[in-house]
């Protein structure tokens, strides 16, 4: 599981047991090709995001190794999702909801 700190900096294989349970619940997200949009496969997957967690994509890259948006605090690496042959892939992180306001 690859997490990072608020700070973005890459945390490999430290989590704590609420983390873990919410990245079990999602499962890896490696979707190739989907016949729904990228918006429909999000939306088919936060249905998975156990209470106070959500899913987000950051923007096309092509690495396997992408850093997370910056307004995401402590996001785990979930997978990618590939929308055509040929064209990047959009990473997917798991983080905590925001607080309302």
């Amino acid at each position: 599981m690859k997490r990072y700190t608020a700070h973005n900096e890459s945390v490999d294989g430290s989590a704590t047991d609420e983390e873990i349970r919410a990245a079990r619940a999602v499962r890896h997200i490696n979707v190739f090709m989907p016949k729904d949009s990228l918006f429909d496969v999000m939306d088919r997957y936060r249905e998975r995001c156990l209470d106070g967690w959500t899913l987000s994509h950051s923007g096309p890259c092509h690495t396997h190794d992408p850093k997370p948006p910056k307004n995401l605090s402590s996001p785990i690496l979930m997978g990618f999702i590939k929308i055509r042959s040929g064209d990047p892939h959009y990473p997917v992180w798991l983080h905590r909801k925001p607080p309302n306001p």
